[in-house]
C-alpha cells in the first residue's frame, strides 16, 4: 500500500524495508544503552516505522521511542545500509504533529512560531552578555561579518532551571503547564522565572569569551542585540512546514544584515545553517558562507596552560561526513593543554543526551551521567565541552567547562575559572 496515502510518511516505509536487523545500530546507539529498551534503539525504530507503515500500529501509541531520539546519528555510520535513523525520527515526528504529539514538543513549536524563541525569551534575555562589548550592529557595520548565537546558550540556564524544577516536582506539572502553552504560548514567558541565575553568568560568559577570541585573533564582525532564533528546534521535532516558512524569512533576515559571512558560535546553529539550510532555502549555501567560531581561531598566540583535559566532542561537529568533520576546536585545545579523548569519540561519539532534555528528561539523565563517568575515568583536570546542551547535562561537580573558557586563558585575555561556574557575577534577570 501507498504509506503517504493513510498519512504515514513513505521514508517510514522504505527506511523499513532496508533494513537487514544485523544490530549494529544498537552497539553504538546512547538511548538503548539507558532505557535497556528494544524499542528505543535504532532498530527498534525501524521496527516500528514499518508497523506504522503497513498499518499494525497506530501513531497515537507508538511515537515515543521517536522523541528520545537524540540526533546523534552514530547509527547512520554503523549501518551498513545507510539507513539515518535521525532523519527517520524527524519523519515520525512530524507525523505526531497530526496525531498528537508530545505536549512540551507542541508548546515549544507553538512559542517559536507566534514568540520567535523556543521559551519566548526577550531581547534582554538574548542579547544581554553583550553589553559594554561595543560590538558593532550589522547597520553600524555594514558588509561584515555576522555573529550568529542561536540563543542557544542563552536558553540552557533556562532549562537548567526548567530540570530542576521537573526533578523535584515530577513531569506531571511541567505537562500540564506545557498542554496549557500549547494553546498559549505566552505562558512560557513563564518559565523565565525558574532561570538558573548562576548557569545564566556562566554561558554570557562564554558568549563574552568568544567574541574576546575573535577579536584577539583580528577577526572583525557584528552582532545584532535583536538576532532571532533560526528555528532548531522547529526542524528537529518534525515541523517541517513551519520550519520552511521559518527559515525562509531568517534567511532574509540575513540578506538585510549585509552579511555574506555567518559566524556561529555552537554546534546545533552550525549544523542547522550548514547543512540543514540549504536543502529549504534555494541557493543559501551560495550566498552565505557558514563558519563555526573556531575555524577563525587558527592564527591566535596560545600559550601551554600545564593541565590536562578530557574533550567531549560535540556530535553535531564530528558525526559528519568524512572531510566534513569540524575538529579546529580540539586542535586549539591540543596548543593550550593535553587533550584526551574517549574511545567513543568522532564518528562513534557518545552523545550528552541533552537534545532530549525537557522533553524526556529520564532518558536524559542517564545518557549524561553514563557519558560523563565515562570521561571522568580519563584522569583530566577538566573535562570540556564545546556546546551548551553538552555543558548544562555533563556538568555534574564542577569540572565542565566550556571550550571557549580553556582558550580565553591560553590567550591570556583572563585566567582559568576552575569550579562549577567561572567566577563572574550573575545579571539580573
Amino acid at each position: 500500500m501507498d504509506a503517504e496515502v493513510h498519512g504515514i510518511p513513505d521514508e517510514l516505509s522504505s527506511a523499513a524495508s532496508k533494513c537487514a536487523l544485523c544490530g549494529f545500530c544498537q552497539a553504538v546507539c546512547p538511548t538503548i544503552v539507558a532505557t535497556g529498551r528494544e524499542s528505543h534503539g535504532p532498530r527498534g525504530r525501524v521496527l516500528i516505522a514499518g508497523a506504522l507503515a503497513r498499518g499494525d500500529l497506530q501513531p497515537t501509541s507508538s511515537l515515543d521511542p521517536f522523541y528520545t531520539c537524540l540526533g546523534c546519528r552514530a547509527c547512520y555510520y554503523a549501518c551498513p545500509a545507510g539507513i539515518d535513523v535521525w532523519e527517520l525520527s524527524r519523519e515520525a515526528r512530524r507525523l505526531g504533529a497530526s496525531h498528537g504529539e508530545d505536549p512540551l514538543a507542541s508548546a515549544i513549536s507553538s512559542a517559536i512560531s507566534g514568540l520567535e524563541d523556543p521559551l519566548g525569551l526577550g531581547e534582554r534575555e538574548v542579547s544581554g552578555w553583550s553589553e559594554g562589548l561595543g560590538i558593532p550592529s550589522p547597520e553600524e557595520a555594514p558588509g561584515r561579518p555576522i555573529l550568529i548565537t542561536g540563543h542557544m546558550y542563552q536558553l540552557m540556564s533556562y532549562v537548567v532551571g526548567l530540570s530542576g524544577l521537573r526533578r523535584s516536582l515530577g513531569d506531571g506539572p511541567l505537562r500540564a503547564f506545557a498542554r496549557a502553552a500549547a494553546v498559549a504560548p505566552r505562558l512560557l514567558s513563564l518559565s523565565k522565572m525558574f532561570v538558573d541565575r548562576r548557569a545564566a553568568a556562566a554561558y554570557d560568559g562564554y558568549l563574552r569569551n568568544i567574541a574576546s577570541l575573535l577579536r584577539a585573533a583580528g577577526v572583525d564582525f557584528s552582532y545584532d542585540p535583536h538576532e532571532p532564533y533560526p528555528g532548531t528546534l522547529l526542524y528537529e521535532l518534525g515541523h517541517d512546514e513551519e520550519f520552511s516558512r521559518y527559515a525562509r524569512s531568517f534567511a532574509d533576515y540575513l540578506r538585510r544584515s549585509g552579511a555574506s559571512r555567518v559566524i556561529t558560535v555552537d554546534p546545533h546553529t552550525y549544523d542547522l545553517l550548514s547543512s540543514v539550510y540549504p536543502r529549504y532555502v534555494d541557493g543559501f549555501d551560495r550566498e552565505f558562507d557558514i563558519l563555526h567560531y573556531s575555524e577563525l581561531l587558527g592564527g591566535l598566540g596560545l600559550k601551554d596552560l600545564g593541565m590536562a583535559v578530557a574533550y567531549h566532542e560535540p556530535c553535531h561537529l564530528v558525526v559528519r561526513d568524512e572531510g566534513d568533520q569540524l575538529t579546529a576546536i580540539g586542535d586549539l585545545l591540543g596548543r593550550s593543554a593535553k587533550v584526551f579523548y574517549s574511545p567513543r569519540s568522532g564518528r562513534r561519539n557518545f552523545c550528552c543526551g541533552g537534545p532530549v532534555e525537557l522533553l524526556r528528561g529520564d532518558v536524559a539523565a542517564e545518557v549524561s551521567l553514563r557519558r560523563f563517568r565515562e570521561l571522568k575515568g580519563l584522569g583530566a583536570d577538566l573535562i570540556v565541552t564545546a556546546c551548551p546542551i553538552c555543558h548544562a547535562n555533563l556538568n555534574k561537580d564542577g569540572s565542565v567547562v566550556d571550550a571557549s573558557e580553556v582558550l580565553a586563558a591560553a590567550a591570556g585575555l583572563h585566567p582559568l575559572g576552575h569550579g562549577e561556574y567561572a567566577s563572574r557575577p550573575a545579571r539580573a534577570t
